[in-house]
């Protein structure tokens, strides 16, 4: 037998991993491994031994206290969402292929495929016979309607209604019709007649609005804003004294150069005078102008007056004719012209008398005064054989063309009442050398002037 090994009396002597397996390797089995009261331990063989004992007391705890809390573990992923909240209802129905209504138990859209439908047609009674008013009545603008072929899950289309429906019809051809949009769509259209899955999601009311969340933690400074605006100036302070008078400061230097008067000025600077406004000047039949002339034309000549351009804006040149056959001929040399009546060209012509006034802007010349207008024109008359006298009466065609004519030229003239005198015509007895027996032609002409 061999030798017995000591077991440790106290409990914190623990024995080795050696010191066991030397103890565990003498015995053999259907020993039991017993100490003696010194405290040896010895492989014996077993009995039938006797009962158990009973169970000791609970030694004490182990030296050492609780660990460190681990971290955190990482958060788990996002469950899946919930269900729309309101109120569903579905029904079975037949397909239509028409694209205007729904008969008993029918549904259908207004086109040939799910996504160019703008309208949707619902029987308000379904294929089992079931009254869908109330739901078809219930739906809104935002509510769903699905359509989907119930042979066939891939064909389906999901509408969005942009209205409430409108009721059509009443009794068993009942229907309601819908202006919808479409949200999505798959497959084709079911058959004509197939059995159709429809339904109607009616949207729940919005819930109470939530707890207001703590306030957040106060954020970083913003950066400093624009500069604002100037504010309004301050009322004037009270005047102060007024302060003494300074020393007379040096005489400033001469005037500028002496320069020659303009405008209404004649002379030099720095002492010009007075124009005299026109100085009166008599002309042969040519004459060129100078500025302030009046210019007296002698009568029943032709005169030609230019006009030169001349240094000051506003200064003038006057024309004064006596006679009604005065033929003045006005012209200009300057880069613009000579406007009369509203009209612009080199020249003009003056007829019979009056005074015109001709003014220079620093381009053209700018007559003031109305000219006068002049009609002409002949009437021929055939002489018969012997006839030495010819006499224009009234009414003759061509006396009511120099009429005409004289309207023409003065439309602003009150012709109202005018009628022809015989005194007005060109008469009297016109001699003609005329051969025995044989024709001539008699021609007077005539010329009328005015303003």
């Amino acid at each position: 037998m061999p030798s017995p090994r000591a077991i440790p009396t106290d409990p914190a002597a623990l024995l080795n991993f050696e010191q066991i397996l030397e103890i565990l390797g003498h015995g053999t089995p259907g020993q039991i491994l017993t100490a003696d009261s010194h405290g040896d331990a010895h492989w014996a063989t077993g009995g039938s031994g006797g009962p158990q004992g009973p169970q000791g007391p609970q030694g004490p705890q182990g030296p050492g206290g609780t660990g460190p809390q681990g971290a955190p573990g990482p958060q788990g992923a996002q469950g899946p969402q919930g269900q729309t909240g309101g109120t569903t209802f579905t029904g079975h129905y037949r397909w239509t292929t028409s694209t205007s209504g729904a008969a008993n138990g029918y549904v259908g859209i207004n086109t040939a495929s799910w996504a160019t439908a703008t309208v949707l047609d619902i029987s308000n009674t379904t294929q089992p016979g079931a009254d869908a008013t109330s739901f078809l009545g219930a739906l809104q603008a935002g509510d769903s309607i699905y359509l989907q072929d119930s042979g066939n899950s891939a064909n389906f289309g999901r509408y969005t209604l942009t209205a409430p429906g409108t009721l059509v019809g009443s009794g068993a051809s009942a229907y309601t019709t819908f202006p919808v949009t479409m949200k999505a769509n798959g497959g084709a259209l079911p058959a004509n007649n197939a059995d159709t899955i429809v339904t109607l999601l009616v949207a729940g009311p919005i819930g109470p609005q939530g707890p207001q969340g703590p306030a957040g933690p106060q954020g970083a400074t913003g950066a400093q804003g624009v500069q604002g605006a100037t504010g309004p100036q301050g009322a004037i302070g009270v005047t102060g004294s007024q302060g003494p008078q300074g020393a007379i400061g040096p005489q400033g230097p001469q005037g500028g150069a002496t320069g020659a008067a303009g405008g209404d000025l004649t002379g030099t600077y720095p002492n010009p005078s007075v124009r005299t406004k026109y100085h009166v000047v008599s002309t042969g039949t040519s004459y060129t102008a100078a500025a302030w002339d009046l210019i007296e034309t002698p009568a029943a000549v032709a005169v030609t007056i230019t006009l030169p351009a001349i240094t000051n804006v506003g200064d003038r040149v006057g024309i004064l004719t006596y006679t009604q056959a005065a033929q003045i001929t006005v012209t200009t040399t300057a880069s613009g012209n000579i406007y009369a009546d509203g009209v612009g060209a080199k020249t003009t012509q003056l007829i019979g008398y009056g005074f015109r006034e001709f003014i220079w802007d620093g381009t053209n010349w700018l007559m003031q005064g109305t000219n006068l207008k002049s009609v002409s024109g002949q009437f021929t008359a055939a002489l018969g054989a012997g006839q030495t006298t010819i006499q224009i009466t009234p009414g003759q065609a061509n006396l009511n063309t120099f009429i005409t004519g004289m309207m023409s030229a003065w439309p602003l003239a009150t012709w109202a009442g005018f009628g022809v005198q015989a005194s007005m015509c060109q008469t009297g007895a016109l001699s003609v050398a005329v051969a025995s027996g044989s024709a001539q032609n008699a021609t007077i002409t005539w010329n009328a002037q005015g303003i």
